[in-house]
């Protein structure tokens, strides 16, 4: 259970060289047995194989877009209380 949440944080994670390098491995570590469960495999397949047809550079700037531009989405927990 707790690989889910590891998978969930490095794609969660800038998108920067070595994570697009490295979705493939994300994948397989994805399909190990009680990793997750059917439903969240498949949605999980399905956004790793977005990523992979993406640029590099977009989804860069839809992730600075998302996470750094936008207050309502900061990754960083104080943001909300400390701005």
């Amino acid at each position: 259970m707790l690989k889910i949440y590891k998978i969930l944080s490095v794609l969660l994670d800038y998108p920067d060289d070595e994570l697009l390098l490295n979705l493939e491995q994300v994948k397989s570590t994805l399909d190990e047995p009680q990793c997750a469960n059917n439903q969240e495999r498949k949605i999980l397949h399905e956004h790793i194989e977005w990523m992979q047809s993406q640029q590099a550079l977009e989804l860069q700037g839809q992730y600075v877009n998302t996470f750094d531009m936008a207050d309502e989405h900061s990754m960083h927990l104080t943001h909300h209380l400390l701005g």
